[in-house]
């Protein structure tokens, strides 16, 4: 055996079929923030539309429905299933799926939450 042999990784454990499914997910739901870019500016416009400045949103809402603000909070998943592909073992790999998709369920979520709370707020008013 020569040098070259004697030193060589072994190979890289295989994604299996679920662990493609669910980069697939994590993908998907990144995928989602990005388009929820176009949602934002709906929703600001509609906001603007009943006579609400800016000021007067929750703070939540004015952070999601800033422009391309989605599309940020879709990096950091971006970025986790990336370094996850390129991690050598199978662990660190998997970890940066899921780490990838809490990330970008979190931020679909914040956005859910960021653009219908005004509305919230108005139906609790109501209400009470």
């Amino acid at each position: 055996m020569d040098a070259a042999t004697l030193h060589r990784p072994p190979p890289r454990e295989p994604f299996t079929a679920l662990d493609w499914i669910a980069v697939v997910v994590a993908a998907a739901a990144t995928f989602g923030l990005v388009m929820m870019t176009p949602v934002a500016q709906s929703f600001r416009d509609m906001y603007a539309d009943f006579g609400t400045t800016r000021a007067e949103l929750p703070w939540l809402t004015r952070m999601v429905t800033m422009q391309l603000a989605p599309s940020a909070m879709a990096l950091p998943p971006a970025i986790a299933l990336v370094l996850g592909q390129r991690a050598y073992g199978i662990g660190a790999r998997r970890a940066g799926v899921v780490l990838s998709f809490v990330l970008a369920l979190t931020g679909l979520m914040l956005c859910w939450v960021g653009f219908y709370m005004p509305i919230w707020q108005v139906a609790d008013a109501i209400h009470s």
